[in-house]
């Protein structure tokens, strides 16, 4: 993110994840396609203004761990995942995600 105002924070976000077809139909009209776990860790990496308790600014380095599973449907598909901050300070607890895309 590099922001348009010179006293904004700039971030780098970066993640990596994984993920396995846990399950694929043999057949394609059926309603479940495949399901597919994920797991995947994101960092923000603030490049200026770092920590958090800068004034008069800061963004601390974060460090998420989420987990969670794709389905694929006829036209589309449904992600749910639920995430963690691994990193100190913790903004939140918990997040939950839910995403549709439809496939036309």
């Amino acid at each position: 993110m590099v922001p348009t105002d010179a006293r904004d924070v700039t971030v780098f976000w970066n993640d990596v994840g994984a993920g396995f077809w846990l399950y694929q139909a043999a057949m394609p009209q059926t309603l479940i396609q495949a399901m597919i776990p994920t797991l995947k860790v994101h960092v923000n990496t603030p490049q200026d203004y770092r920590g958090a308790f800068d004034t008069p600014i800061g963004f601390p380095d974060v460090v998420n761990l989420t987990s969670g599973f794709y389905v694929l449907l006829p036209r589309g598909v449904l992600g749910v995942a639920a995430g963690t901050p691994l990193s100190w300070p913790r903004p939140y607890s918990t997040e939950f995600i839910a995403t549709y895309s439809l496939r036309f």
